[in-house]
């Protein structure tokens, strides 16, 4: 990557603030089944589908014994995905776009996009690439309109010492005035004179827990 490339990439991850999220559902058979995020820990209901290459099967009975009365409120989750038609075949995974920050950002592939209401979230992000053919630094950013929620890269390809497939993960605290729409959008950023060859997402997903407050800084050096 470009050192231009390495500093814009720097500035947004000055952005992304750690932060937990999960997710708990009931199936209403007597038996919950769900899929658990290997990275994360992040928990969304098996639907039938069964769960993606980056998450553990769980299940547990419904039905337990009675506990103690917990804190008032509750807490919203909400999850969007994109899943290839086949995940044993690359050649129907998401293409993602070749190039370099920050002239590749207005064509970067969206992947997932989320509509977040108002109010404030830890939100987190998982997606699961490929790249059999070339080599390149796959850069994911979770964003809306220049501002910069949560980023994650990883060196994904053929060449020797290089993973053809890589999932990475990015998590973070969003506060917002207004409802929006998040993107999760993704480029390969070519090395100097190598093969870019044919990256692509076989799947990824979008996780939001309301909370009731955020504490978002930025650490400046």
């Amino acid at each position: 990557m470009s050192k231009r490339t390495i500093a814009v990439i720097a500035a947004a991850a000055a952005l992304a603030v750690a932060a937990g999220a999960t997710y708990a559902a009931t199936s209403g058979d007597g038996v919950v089944k769900a899929c658990a995020g290997k990275a994360t820990g992040v928990l969304r209901l098996d639907t039938g589908k069964g769960c993606l290459p980056f998450e553990n099967a769980i299940e547990w009975n419904q039905a337990g014994p009675p506990g103690a009365p917990g804190p008032a409120g509750t807490s919203t989750v909400v999850e969007r995905y994109y899943e290839a038609p086949s995940l044993s075949d690359p050649s129907t995974f998401l293409p993602v776009t070749v190039g370099e920050f920050p002239a590749v950002f207005p064509t970067m592939t969206r992947v997932v996009t989320l509509n977040v209401p108002a109010g404030n979230y830890a939100i987190a992000s998982q997606i699961t690439a490929t790249n059999t053919t070339g080599i390149g630094i796959l850069v994911c950013l979770l964003h809306h309109e220049g501002t910069f929620y949560g980023f994650a890269q990883a060196g994904l390809g053929n060449a020797a010492g290089d993973s053809m497939q890589q999932t990475i993960t990015m998590t973070g605290a969003v506060s917002l005035a207004q409802d929006t729409d998040i993107d999760l959008s993704c480029f390969s950023s070519p090395l100097d004179g190598q093969d870019p060859g044919s990256p692509g997402v076989a799947a990824a997903d979008i996780v939001t827990t309301k909370v009731d407050t955020a504490s978002i800084t930025q650490e400046m050096h």
